[in-house]
C-alpha cells in the first residue's frame, strides 16, 4: 500500500512520483506489517522493480529502524540500499557508514554490508543504563545473519575494535 498527498503515474514509462509525505507499507500474507517506509518523496521505476525514497527517510522493519536521506529498493535482488548519512538501529545496537546495504531472503534479513567509515556500536551491559559502548570500525563491515541472530562479522580494510571488559559488574 502506497499513500501520499499527491501522485503522478506515467504508464508508458512505468514510472510513478509520489509527493507529500508518502508512506509505503508492505504486509505479509496474514496482514501483519513487514516494513513501512516514510519520506518526503518516492519514485517507482519499471512498474515497481525499483523504488527510491528521498529526503528524511525512515524505515521500520520488525524491531529494526533505519534513517537516511535516500534509500533504494531493488525487488529482483531483494536488496535495500541506504545512502546519505544512513543509520540503522536494532534494539540498542547501531550501524552507520557512508552506505548500508541490507539483503533479505524469505522476508528475513540475511546480510548487511556497511561501506566507508563503517561503524557498529553495542552497549557494554544491556541490563543497566550507561554510556559505555563496544565499537567496531572498518573500511567495510559485513554482518551475516541466520535465524534472526548474528552469525559472523567480517571487517575489511583497517579494523579497530574497542571492547569494554566487564567482570563481576565492574569495568
Amino acid at each position: 500500500l502506497l499513500t501520499g498527498d499527491h501522485a503522478e503515474y506515467w504508464r508508458d514509462k512505468e514510472y510513478a512520483l509520489i509527493l507529500g509525505d508518502p508512506v509505503l507499507t508492505k504486509n505479509d500474507s496474514t496482514g501483519k506489517q513487514e516494513i513501512q517506509v516514510f519520506s518526503k518523496t518516492m519514485e517507482i521505476y519499471e512498474g515497481g522493480k525499483r523504488a527510491v525514497a528521498i529526503d528524511s527517510v525512515t524505515i521500520i522493519h520488525g524491531k529494526g529502524k533505519a534513517k537516511c536521506n535516500k534509500a533504494e529498493y531493488y525487488k529482483a535482488d531483494n536488496r535495500l540500499l541506504l545512502m546519505e548519512t544512513p543509520v540503522v538501529w536494532q534494539n540498542k545496537d547501531r550501524l552507520s557508514g557512508n552506505e548500508i546495504e541490507l539483503f533479505f531472503e524469505n522476508r528475513k534479513l540475511r546480510q548487511v554490508i556497511i561501506t566507508n567509515h563503517a561503524l557498529v556500536t553495542s552497549p557494554v551491559d544491556t541490563t543497566v543504563e550507561n554510556n559505555r559502548f563496544n565499537k567496531l570500525l572498518g573500511d567495510k563491515i559485513t554482518l551475516f545473519i541466520e535465524n534472526d541472530s548474528l552469525k559472523q562479522v567480517v571487517v575489511e580494510g583497517i579494523a579497530t575494535c574497542y571492547y569494554h571488559i566487564l567482570e563481576e559488574g565492574k569495568y
